[in-house]
């Protein structure tokens, strides 16, 4: 079973800065791309760092590496340990190439240079011969046992309800802002509209005091 496509998006605010080129059109990848891509979206600083998120009889492998997220869509039967030795390599070259760059991208597949050597890297994982190499190379690839399985709608919909919760809270430092803003008008308001009592208080006191002083 192949690695169906693959994607690379920078944390935050979700830009695909690179994907592979062919992928594997003996499905309908299109929908799962789209899938793919609210996945890296929804992703934050305090996502954990790899995961393998189920949708249906496919998982999209992801890891996070210097704020950059790598995504793999294989099939269910795809080895994990695979996917993720693919997704450590891919980070790897492509952190090495472009590190420096990530934070200016400012247009989607701003390193479309990279989409061909990302293909070539996609396929050589998922050629079978290439599978059965790749497993003597067991001791150089990353641990994977225990790594974090979550379901697609569940990831995608913690996220919205995360932003949710963020929007709630800033709706609700504006709020307090506002009050407190208009909370220091109206104390100032109220000064102003008491200077003028004030001033005439003074007055008369003063009026009686130099009555009582100099005309008695």
């Amino acid at each position: 079973m192949p690695i169906l496509t693959s994607l690379i998006g920078r944390l935050g605010d979700g830009l695909i800065l690179a994907g592979s080129m062919m992928d594997d059109h003996s499905i309908d990848i299109e929908p799962l791309k789209k899938k793919a891509k609210q996945l890296i979206k929804k992703l934050t600083e305090s996502s954990p760092k790899q995961m393998a998120v189920q949708d249906g009889r496919y998982f999209f492998y992801y890891s996070i590496v210097q704020n950059v997220v790598f995504v793999a869509l294989c099939n269910k039967a795809f080895r994990q340990d695979l996917a993720f030795s693919f997704l450590e390599d891919v980070s790897r070259d492509f952190l090495r190439l472009y590190a420096q760059s990530i934070s200016n991208a400012s247009r989607p597949y701003e390193f479309v240079a990279y989409d061909m050597e990302l293909e070539k890297r996609r396929m050589r994982y998922s050629e079978e011969s290439q599978q059965a190499k790749l497993e003597e190379l067991g001791t150089e690839m990353n641990n994977v046992r225990g790594i974090l399985t979550r379901n697609l709608d569940e990831v995608i919909g913690r996220g919205e309800k995360i932003d949710v919760v963020r929007n709630l809270s800033q709706s609700l430092v504006h709020d307090s802002q506002e009050f407190r803003r208009n909370a220091t008008e109206l104390n100032r308001g109220g000064l102003r509209a008491a200077v003028p009592y004030a001033v005439v208080g003074i007055v008369v006191l003063l009026a009686i005091f130099i009555r009582s002083k100099f005309l008695n």
